[in-house]
């Protein structure tokens, strides 16, 4: 999944002040909570392309992605202390992308930063010129999804926590994308994912 923008922001945060009554501030806040929790973050490699400014929960989103590339002159800030506020939906994620104590100063400060200080901290990966930003995310996103699907889900899913390397490398070696993937190393050619082609199938069948 690649993740794009379309203006100068790529998100400004939660809209904190949206919800006009009790009820639908809880049910925004479990949507927020939700969002930091769903199952998409474990399934597939998510990429995303930050040009311009990046603040809030637009930074949680950051945290939870695989890999993300930013524009020089990008910038990003953790603002819900702004308004009175800890950045707990997506503070978890924080954490595990920075580090306890570089989540703790940025939710703690307020303070924006830069694209090369998002480098130094781990946020970002990769940093571009502006002009070969969405450029460099595609060419990224199809090499990630030239990879075995079997292999990257098995992997995230270690990465996320929910499995054992152990079970999950035993069940590599009996699957047919590693069959295919020695296979081809031996013959000197591109692989051919067995599991690539199931999901096309399965993709199909459910349209």
């Amino acid at each position: 999944m690649l993740l794009l923008q379309s203006g100068e922001v790529f998100c400004a945060g939660a809209d904190l002040a949206a919800p006009g009554n009790a009820e639908l501030q809880a049910r925004y806040s479990g949507d927020l909570f939700r969002l930091f929790a769903a199952p998409l973050w474990h399934a597939k490699p998510v990429l995303a392309a930050v040009r311009g400014a990046c603040a809030g929960a637009g930074v949680g989103i950051l945290c939870r992605c695989h890999f993300v590339l930013a524009a020089q002159g990008a910038k990003f800030g953790v603002t819900e202390i702004h308004s009175g506020l800890w950045p707990f939906p997506y503070y978890e994620a924080m954490t595990a992308a920075l580090g306890g104590r570089r989540a703790c100063e940025l939710a703690l400060t307020g303070r924006a930063f830069s694209a090369a200080d998002a480098l130094s901290f781990g946020l970002v990966h990769e940093l571009v010129p502006p002009f070969e930003l969405e450029d460099r995310a595609m060419q990224m996103a199809q090499t990630l999804a030239a990879l075995s699907p079997a292999a990257v889900s098995a992997g995230l899913r270690l990465a996320s926590g929910g499995a054992q390397a152990r079970a999950l490398w035993d069940e590599a070696l009996q699957s047919p994308d590693f069959a295919e993937g020695a296979e081809a190393l031996r013959e000197r050619r591109r692989p051919r994912w067995p599991s690539a082609k199931s999901g096309e199938t399965e993709k199909r069948a459910r349209e």
